[in-house]
């Protein structure tokens, strides 16, 4: 019977492993990833269920804690000149009050699809809340992957609560450079249905570079949710994003799926809200 050294073992895991890179060009959000199939999480289907709950849990442990830096501090307010204690008063009021009423008027925004907020206060809003709900989602075993489809799923419930007000919308429609051939051809055919542009990017930088050529109205966009929350960062604040996360049945990176339901309800909530201006 022969003897493999377990040096001989390390080997042959790693050749497999970078065979298994050689295959795909990796995005940078996946440098982590050691080529592990078995390692990733299957398809994710989260609701912006999730999202929420971990940013009210964020929001409970803010005002918690305000409350406590006033008890600890309220002895020595008393020292101060009335003016000076009414003042840090109203301080701690406001940053005790403030991220309760924005969450509550969120909450109301993507349950109810009722739009209070202007949208660059939402999405900051979000912004904020996005670091806490990715920290507490480990704290109870969520990876930051599944936290992250969840709060794309609310990201886009804003989103979709915007129009513009110059008329019929201009769409840019980016595609992932690792998206199936077949479902690449479908998205195209659907999207000619629509006054849109649809082009393919290799990373965020082109997607960036098409933005700024293109200077769409909203944009709809393909990826992982890694690359999507990144994306997200960089231009919603100026320029609506609809983001639909991957299916990755290989893998990322590679031969990936796009739920094709997701972006015809994409285009038809984006033209529809502006049809009704």
């Amino acid at each position: 019977m022969p003897v493999v050294s377990q040096s001989q073992t390390e080997e042959e895991r790693s050749s497999g492993t970078q065979s298994q890179k050689q295959d795909r060009k990796l995005g940078d959000e996946w440098s982590d990833w050691s080529g592990d199939l078995d390692a990733l999480e299957p398809a994710i289907t989260e609701s912006k269920l999730k999202f929420m709950l971990l940013g009210l849990i964020a929001v409970l442990l803010m005002m918690g804690g305000c409350l406590l830096l006033w008890y600890l501090a309220e002895p020595r307010l008393q020292q101060l000149a009335p003016p000076w204690r009414l003042a840090v008063h109203g301080m701690l009021i406001l940053a005790l009050v403030f991220p309760g009423l924005m969450y509550v008027l969120l909450f109301i925004q993507v349950v109810f699809d009722i739009r209070i907020l202007p949208y660059r206060f939402s999405e900051r809003f979000l912004f904020f809340l996005l670091p806490k709900a990715v920290w507490l989602g480990r704290r109870f075993g969520q990876s930051r992957d599944k936290v992250g489809h969840s709060f794309i799923k609310v990201n886009n419930a804003v989103t979709r609560l915007h129009g513009t007000q110059n008329g019929e919308p201009t769409l840019l429609v980016l595609l992932p450079r690792c998206l199936q051939v077949a479902v690449r051809k479908e998205i195209k055919q659907m999207a000619q249905e629509y006054p849109c542009r649809t082009t393919t990017v290799g990373g965020g930088e082109e997607a960036r570079k098409e933005i700024r050529k293109e200077r769409p109205d909203f944009i709809i966009a393909m990826a992982c949710e890694r690359d999507l929350i990144t994306g997200i960062r960089d231009v919603a604040l100026y320029v609506p994003v609809i983001g639909i996360p991957n299916q990755r049945p290989e893998g990322p990176c590679k031969n990936t799926l796009i739920p094709l339901a997701e972006f015809k309800e994409a285009l038809d909530s984006i033209f529809s809200k502006n049809d009704r201006k």
